[in-house]
Formats: structure tokens, sequence, C-alpha cells
């Protein structure tokens, strides 16, 4: 859902950065999103919880989505005792000779490191660690020169990101939180006091770790748009269980990306089908192509979603070929076979605010598949702080939850027109409004006018602005006085002791019109009477 140390282009400005990993062989890059669980939720729903260092990996065959590692147990904290080693799963691989599966947000395990594995037991007696990321901890060392038991996120989407939960982001001290899973294991209470909210993550030698292995991305995308085509996305029968309509979800999220009128991106739903197509070679019908599987069917997650407590959501992304190309005078790695994961469970939030949370949720999958990274909000991008164009960004790594539904934002809008431009795109898109409207008299009959300036994102660029007048205290009948350039206007030739209101927009190239501003008011005062004048506004 994220992704990991993505390099932007040199040319591009936006935020959403693109990401493909850029490997010697194909690969996939996916992301998950998660609600964060509590350390009690996550050791509740867990079969054990162990202690161990990491002796190696078992070397992947292409197209295998999982690698395996043999780990030496080193204390059981919790469930029935194991054998002295183990193997646990992750999803994704990173040395098969020809086609890997890289799973951002989820981390390579480098032997010699020291894990902490909330974990659920497979069929096939393998381990796996609950809730993707949310159940795997590694043991790393701050500049302090203290140790901490830290989760490797970056690469996932919060849900819920201002919740009370959050406190769970912090690093934690090995030995209490070793005591206080061996204490709740045996039913004792005890209050979690093991977290460290007061040490900064950029204290953690991050780039370091002794377990977490992070990939290096380049920019990716989908060179199949450049000439018309349209990548058609199929799902599994049956759609999300509780989910609501799941299915017209989808289509909303397809829709945004294939509606906004400045990028070539064509998506369509059609149909469903058991499972995800075919691609090992470019040349592959299946390789241009999007699948989305409800409620886990392969049981790629351990555990399920609760609303109640949290947990995973989904996992997604799309295959990347090393073979890089040129574009707009930078090398892009070609995007293949997009794919979608919704954990079992999650029907309760994709039904959220009548299925716009659902929406919003896979139009962001949606917009990883297509090799958009986050526009701020993790430790790849900035910080949304009170940035408006980044916090309305449906990429932010914070889902905002507030019923909007399958849309872009800005930000959006703009990384997908240097990824995927139209050759003659279409503006469709207004200028913002003009804002602190002011005016006053500038001698007997004129009135000097100014505002702040307006803003163009939709590329035909600003134009200038439209200033409308009407006449009289309280008037609405305005009509179109003037077309300044620049942000103030000066209204001439008027009659003294007249007043007179003021409205102003904003107009782009393509003709697209702003809102309007507020009304200002502004009276002319009156000429001075003369022997003649007898009657005005009254008796004198």
């Amino acid at each position: 859902m994220l992704h990991v140390g993505c390099p932007m282009p040199a040319n591009t400005l936006f935020r959403s950065v693109l990401v493909l990993l850029a490997l010697c062989s194909p690969s996939l890059a996916w992301g998950f999103s998660y609600s964060l669980p509590t350390d009690e939720a996550l050791l509740q729903q867990s079969e054990g919880v162990l202690v161990a260092d990491v002796l190696g990996h078992i070397p992947a065959r292409d197209g295998e989505l999982e690698t395996r590692y043999r780990l030496r147990v080193i204390d059981r904290l919790a469930g029935p005792k194991r054998a002295s080693e183990v193997e646990l799963v992750l999803p994704g691989t990173f040395d098969a000779p020809s086609l890997n599966f890289i799973v951002p947000g989820v981390p390579q395990l480098v032997p010699g490191g020291r894990v902490l594995v909330f974990y659920a037991v497979r069929a096939d007696g393998r381990l796996q660690p609950q809730q993707l990321s949310l159940g795997l901890f590694g043991k790393v060392r701050a500049d302090n020169g203290s140790a901490y038991y830290v989760r490797s996120l970056e690469g996932s989407l919060e849900h819920g990101g201002n919740a009370w939960t959050r406190q769970y982001h912090a690093p934690r001290a090995p030995a209490e939180f070793e005591a206080w899973i061996r204490a709740r294991a045996t039913g004792a209470k005890v209050a979690p006091l093991y977290l460290r909210q007061g040490v900064r993550a950029s204290a953690l030698a991050k780039y370091t770790f002794s377990v977490f292995g992070f990939s290096t991305p380049g920019p990716g995308r989908w060179f199949q748009f450049d000439s018309g085509q349209t990548l058609s996305w199929t799902d599994r029968p049956g759609g999300q269980a509780g989910g609501g309509d799941s299915v017209q979800q989808l289509q909303q999220a397809l829709a945004a990306w294939t509606n906004d009128p400045t990028s070539r991106i064509q998506l369509a739903y059609a149909g469903t089908q058991a499972s995800s197509p075919v691609c090992t070679f470019s040349s592959d019908p299946g390789c241009f192509s999007g699948h989305v599987l409800w409620n886990d069917p392969n049981s790629e997650i351990a555990g399920s979603f609760s609303c109640q407590s949290g947990g995973v959501l989904g996992i997604g992304g799309s295959l990347a070929f090393s073979n890089g190309q040129t574009f707009a005078g930078e090398t892009w790695y070609p995007r293949a076979r997009a794919r979608v994961v919704i954990q079992d469970g999650a029907g309760c939030f994709l039904a959220g605010s009548g299925g716009a949370d659902g929406a919003e949720l896979l139009t962001h999958e949606i917009g990883h598949t297509l090799a958009f990274g986050h526009s701020c909000g993790d430790s790849e991008s900035p910080d949304c702080g009170s940035d408006a164009i980044l916090n309305q960004a449906t990429m932010r790594a914070f889902a905002h939850g507030d019923g909007r539904g399958a849309v872009l934002g800005a930000d959006d809008r703009q990384g997908a027109a240097v990824a995927y431009p139209e050759p003659n795109p279409v503006d469709t898109t207004p200028p913002t409004t003009p804002t602190k409207l002011s005016g006053s008299p500038s001698g007997a009959t004129s009135v000097s006018l100014s505002w702040s300036a307006s803003t163009d994102s939709g590329g035909s660029g600003l134009a200038g602005y439209r200033v409308e007048r009407c006449q009289g205290v309280g008037c609405n009948s305005f009509v179109q006085v003037g077309t300044p350039t620049s942000n103030s206007y000066a209204d001439t030739g008027l009659v003294q002791g007249t007043t007179h209101r003021y409205r102003v927009r904003a107009v782009d190239g393509a003709g697209n019109f702003s809102g309007y501003s507020s009304i200002v008011d502004v009276a002319l005062a009156a000429p001075p009477c003369t022997g003649s004048c007898v009657f005005r506004n009254g008796f004198e």
C-alpha cells in the first residue's frame, strides 16, 4: 500500500511519488492497509509468541508468492512449546531467478537478526506473523545505545490514524515487553508500561537494521495506456462478506481514476472470475489485467480483520519488470498484473459510511497498483501537517474515513498527469476562488479593488478575472465591468454619491470559472451642495 525508499523522478513536482522496483527480474510491488490493534488484541488473536534468531531463508523459485525463513527459537513467551527450529512464512520473494514478489510494508529478514513474532500456525505447520507486519517486531538499536522492538510499517496505509491506538506505534523496551506478554499469557492483569513514546523514529537505526532489509524501488508506470488500451479489472465471485455492494465500490474506485481529465488512465470493470490471470512473460494476455480477491480466499493474511480490534484490511500491488523504458526523459519500469486481496472480516469497514469507506480504500489501493506512492504521512514522504492539498489527497498515508468515497484530490491528479499525461489534455478544473476582496474610493468617481490571487492546477493556466458590479445598497443585478489579468482593478467614470457592490471570479485558459468572491460595498462621497441645491437625500 505504501512504497519504501522510492526516488522521485527529477522533473516530478507532485508529492504522490511513483514507485516501481528496479530489480534484475520482474517483481511485484505490494503494500497493505491496516487499522492498528492494541497489543492486547494482537495477543488474544495469536496462537503463540516467540523470540527467535533468523538463520536464513529458503531460496525462492520463479512465481512463488512467499518466502520461508528458518528461525532458531530463543524463548517462548506464549503458546505451546515448539521445536528449536521453525519456519516462518512472509508474503513476497526477492531472490527468485526471474520473477519476484516484493511487498512494501513486509520486511525481509536478515540472518543474525532477532525477531519477536505473534504467530498463527498454517495447515502445513509453518508459522505466519499474525496480521502480517503488525505481529512482527525486530530488535534494533537506537542512537542512544538502547535496544527496542519495532515494527516495519513503511509501505502500509493506516486507517484510523488519529485513534488512541496510535500509542502502539511507539518502540517497545525489550525486557518489559517480553515480561508483559508472559504475564498476560497466564491471565495476569498488567499495564503496558513498555511503550517508549519519547524515542523518536529518527533516532532508530532505520537503514542499518540487522533485521529488516528494505528494497530500493524506482519509478513505474503502465505503458499500455499510451496506445489507448484499457486495463480491465475482474473480481472473485460473491463480493466481500458484509461489505455492502463491494462490486459497486470497486467500480467507483476504477471510475475515479478513469474520469480524471488530465491523464490517460483507462480502467474498466469486466465482471467476475475465480482467480487472477496468469502473467509470466510480458506477452501474456493476463499481464495487462487487474483482479480483486475478496475475503482472503487463499489465507495470505494470518488472522481476520475486526472492526472492534483492528488488523490488516488488505494487501495489493502490481508486477514490475526490470526492463526500464524511457518516458519523458526518465527511466520507468513497466507494470503488469494488478492484484488486491481484501482480508476476511473487513466487510464491516468496507460498508462504513454507506460503502464510501470501502470505495476510498479501493481507490487508494488501485492508486498503488498504478505505481503511486504516498503524498504525505509516512517516513518516505513529507509530513501532512496543515498542507490542505496534501491532506486532501486520496494517496496520503492515513485514510480520511469521512465518507468522501472514491474521489481524487489535486495532488492525486497532478501525479496522474505526470505519469500518464494526455497528449492534448482537456482542462476541466476551475481556478481557486479569489479571496479577501476589498475596495475603496480612489477619487470622486473611481473605486479601487484588490483581492488575493487565484491559482490554477488544471493545466491551462490562469487567464485572468471577471469583475462584476451592481449599483445600490443591497442590489443583486450584477453585470461584468472589467477583465483584469492581475488581482486588482480600477473602476472609473462612476457617479458621485452612489454606492456600488462588487464581486470577482477567476477564469483559466480553458474557460473554467472559479466561484465568486465575497461581495464588497463601496460608497462614493456626494458632491458639495451649490446654491441651486435644495433636495439631496432629504432636506438640508
